[in-house]
């Protein structure tokens, strides 16, 4: 991994927001005295870890008053994660993808995924996300200093996959609407999820376009770029403090690829841990990443 300029989702049933209990409420401490136990912790004291993480994050979207003065104000809770010889064997072959990846990814910063076609930049992002469902992981995962995988946390991560995934037939804001009312806390407000809703839009720049329908093959919508932008808004109107996108970028032209990683720049600025898959930036664009992970043949870190 190597440092630029000045250091240039919803199936888990075992954490509900309302059960989020302090593993960040005290960011500093609580790191430091989890990473300091042995790796081999007791399941009780998994637990503890993983609604404690997503207990202080429920804090923070409780707080009305931060909410109604700034929606996106600068998180106070972060995560940063770090792993060790990350790998990933598929299933029945036995073929390893992914060999021996160390490195680290620091909370609001862009962490740009690159390398050549074939060299494992969206499997190394399924993996770090716990969505290789085809793999088998090997290595070692740490979130805030602790050894858990990034998996036992999905209330708290977006996964922005490469297709435009929603309802071409509905606006720009009917859509992250809808994702806002299934994946926002039920004792949110409507009036708060609105608000959120409103924030993500204009944050992602889409707010002139809200009232335009997505369009298909046969009926004329919006651009390629504002669609990427619309899939990003899907998953950041859930709160998350970690997004993963699997190349955003993909079939748009310079301009629209700058748009798009402008945006995801602004969000990474509020305290989000962003790590993108990006083929061939312009250096306009290059120079909007804080990090940089260069990835080669074989799926091993350069």
């Amino acid at each position: 991994m190597s440092s630029l300029g000045s250091d240039l989702e919803m199936s888990s049933s075992s954490f509900s927001r309302t059960s989020r209990t302090s593993l960040l409420a005290s960011s500093a401490s609580s790191a430091s005295s989890a990473s300091s136990a042995p790796a081999d912790t007791s399941t009780a004291g998994n637990t503890t870890l993983s609604s404690s993480l997503l207990s202080a994050h429920d804090e923070e979207c409780e707080n009305e008053t931060l909410l109604n003065d700034d929606v996106f104000a600068p998180r106070r809770f972060r995560v940063d994660f770090e792993f060790e010889n990350l790998g990933l064997k598929i299933k029945g072959t036995n073929k390893s993808v992914l060999d021996g990846v160390t490195g680290k990814i620091k909370s609001a910063h862009v962490t740009a995924v690159m390398g050549p076609s074939g060299a494992g930049k969206s499997t190394f992002v399924t993996t770090l996300a716990g969505k290789a469902y085809y793999g088998n992981p090997t290595g070692t995962i740490k979130i805030n200093g602790v050894v858990r995988p990034l998996n036992d946390f999905k209330k708290v991560v977006g996964f922005v996959p490469q297709e435009d995934i929603m309802m071409r037939d509905l606006t720009v804001k009917e859509n992250i609407w809808f994702s806002a009312q299934t994946r926002l806390p039920t004792n949110w407000t409507t009036k708060r999820k609105k608000r959120y809703r409103d924030a993500t839009i204009q944050v992602l720049g889409l707010h002139d376009i809200r009232h335009s329908m997505i369009g298909d093959e046969n009926t004329r919508g919006i651009s390629g770029g504002q669609r990427k932008r619309v899939n990003i808004g899907l998953e950041m109107v859930a709160d998350p403090l970690v997004l993963f996108l699997d190349e955003p970028t993909s079939g748009l032209d310079s301009t629209s690829s700058m748009e798009v990683c402008d945006a995801l720049r602004k969000i990474a600025d509020i305290g989000l841990t962003i790590v993108t898959v990006l083929h061939q930036p312009r250096y306009e664009i290059f120079c909007q990443f804080h990090d940089v992970l260069l990835l080669g043949k074989g799926g091993r870190a350069v």
